[in-house]
This record gives structure tokens, C-alpha cells and sequence, in this order.
């Protein structure tokens, strides 16, 4: 399925329901989980998640930040705006899809959008924030030394 974010832009989106989902409608408390993934991937890494989550009957949603995978945009933010996409996509999941318990698991930049949403929804059932960020000029400087081969001075110079 595909949304359109605050700014205009799409969001491709694929969701992966536990067998049962023709009988959602009378099903309490149905849990999914939304994977956030990081910088330079999509929304399909997040398909090793597939198999362990339908087996415990959650949902699991994936999508493409704007600026990555089939999503429109031409760039990322590594965090900022991509808290936006995935408050988009919760908004969706919880009053569109009628789920009542939302988990995220973000990898990398994922994790940093999900810390930051995280901040301001109250209601999620539970987050995963594997390996984020916590400085993002720090992270800069390691791309440019370890990436650009950059030295750390030259890069501190330009931020």
C-alpha cells in the first residue's frame, strides 16, 4: 500500500499479516509491528522479521523512508524527517488498519527516527532501537574518515 507524508511525498509500504487477518475485525488487541530501516537501505530488510512475527500472530509493516527504496523524495535526513514518515505510517496502521497495539524496530537510522518518535507517542506497546546513532555530527565524521577517507579535522572543519 503506499501513503502520502506531511510533505507531499509518497510512502510505499508492504504489510505481512498473520493467516487469520480476514478474521481482524473480531480479533482483540491485534499487535503489529512497524520496521524502520536504516540509511542506504528499504523497506526489505526488514523481511527477516517476517517468519518470527507471524508465527506469534503480529502483523508486521514495512516501508521505504521518503529518499529511499520505491518512496518518493530525492534524500534522507538520517532521522529528522523520517520521524514524520513514521508517524505517517502509524497513523495508518492504528485508525485505517485498526491495530490496537504498535510496536516499532528500527535498525540504524531507523532506530534514531523511532527514538525520536518514540519521545512523543506514549502509546506504543514496545520499541526496538537497534544500533542508532546518538551524535549526528559525530556520525558525519565517521562516514567522511571511514567512507570519503576524509581526515576527522577536515571533516570537523566543514561542520
Amino acid at each position: 500500500f503506499s501513503l502520502t507524508n506531511d510533505r507531499g511525498m509518497t510512502l510505499v509500504c508492504t504489510i505481512f499479516e498473520p493467516v487469520n487477518h480476514w478474521r481482524r475485525h473480531e480479533q482483540q488487541d491485534r499487535s503489529c509491528v512497524v520496521y524502520c530501516h536504516g540509511n542506504g537501505c528499504c523497506r526489505i530488510s526488514g523481511d527477516v522479521l517476517v517468519g518470527p512475527l507471524l508465527t506469534l500472530n503480529i502483523a508486521l509493516v514495512c516501508f521505504d523512508f521518503s529518499g529511499s527504496g520505491m518512496s518518493g523524495g530525492e534524500y534522507v535526513s538520517l532521522g529528522f524527517h523520517e520521524r514524520d514518515d513514521l508517524n505517517c505510517v502509524i497513523n495508518h496502521v492504528r485508525h485505517t488498519m485498526g491495530y490496537q497495539r504498535i510496536a516499532l524496530w528500527g535498525y540504524s537510522m531507523g532506530a534514531a527516527a523511532v527514538l525520536m518518535h518514540a519521545s512523543r507517542d506514549p502509546t506504543l506497546a514496545a520499541v526496538v532501537a537497534d544500533s542508532p546513532f546518538s551524535d549526528l555530527c559525530e556520525l558525519i565524521q565517521d562516514i567522511c574518515f571511514n567512507f570519503v577517507r576524509l581526515q576527522p579535522v577536515v571533516a570537523a572543519g566543514v561542520l
